[in-house]
């Protein structure tokens, strides 16, 4: 199949039997031939073949494998590295297409962020380094560049990981560089959102980096920031009952380490 596809040059036909061989030729080909495809797919195909949803469509399939199957998870634990392939060529695919829209090159980047979380679950630096290449991009774009559609895609970089890697997010140096992207109220949106999901799983706060990692990323719901919006005082009772709760998850063996936490609180 490999072989019909780079013998033909028409974009349309190369399209139509990429798309064939991701839906019917079993996952475990896919596995097998994973660089040759992706690496087909960045420098042998048509410029007008629509590279961005053939990645997202194969790895929304060896997610499900990863998942489903025991095969599968056996196969991500190998010693090749499916997310460092998908990385090399998603890289490429980005640099050459300089033209590709912002929305676009987000999209792509939104799907390896959830194929990275739902295969690679333990794997924290992997969802930093694609929060890092973000705002890589996110630099070099203008202001106006920053729509509804794209700042949707920004927030779902900095929630999806909440849903599966809780705390190990605080680890995350990059959540802050690309929260900045966002207007004051979506970045409140956001602070809202790890402040909740750390009140939901009773995480316990016993270390003071963490503890202040956390109020560095819950900062628009702590103090007015220079592009600051008001909201209904409704809202503002809720947002600082929330955070009122954070301080009951503060424990630690030893009593100066528990007030040390509890004073970068009142920082």
């Amino acid at each position: 199949m490999i072989e019909l596809i780079t013998h033909s040059k028409d974009a349309v036909s190369q399209q139509y039997l990429i798309d064939c061989t991701i839906q019917t030729f079993p996952d475990e080909y896919h596995l097998n031939n994973l660089e040759t495809l992706l690496t087909l797919c960045t420098s042998q195909v048509e410029a007008k073949v629509d590279i961005k949803t053939i990645f997202i469509r194969l790895m929304d399939r060896l997610a499900g494998f990863a998942i489903n199957s025991d095969a599968g998870v056996a196969s991500f634990n190998k010693d090749i590295n499916i997310y460092e392939m998908f990385k090399v060529n998603i890289d490429k695919l980005i640099e050459s297409a300089s033209n590709t829209e912002f929305k676009n090159v987000l999209d792509l980047m939104v799907a390896y962020l959830k194929f990275s979380i739902r295969c690679y679950p333990e794997e924290s630096g992997y969802v930093n380094e694609i929060l890092k290449n973000c705002v890589v991009i996110a630099n070099k774009q203008l202001t106006s560049d920053f729509d509804d559609d794209c700042q949707k895609n920004i927030i779902q970089f900095l929630t999806l990981p909440l849903e599966t890697m809780s705390l190990s997010i605080l680890t995350m140096n990059e959540y802050p560089n690309l929260m900045k992207y966002l207007p004051f109220a979506k970045r409140r949106q956001v602070s809202n959102s790890i402040c909740q999901a750390v009140v939901d799983k009773k995480m316990r706060l016993d270390d003071i980096n963490i503890a202040k990692q956390l109020l560095l990323f819950i900062n628009p719901m702590l103090i007015k920031e220079t592009d600051y919006t008001d909201i209904q005082p409704h809202e503002f009772d809720a947002e600082q009952t929330l955070v009122a709760r954070l301080v009951h998850l503060i424990e630690h063996e030893d009593n100066e380490a528990t007030y040390a936490i509890i004073c970068a609180f009142l920082e």
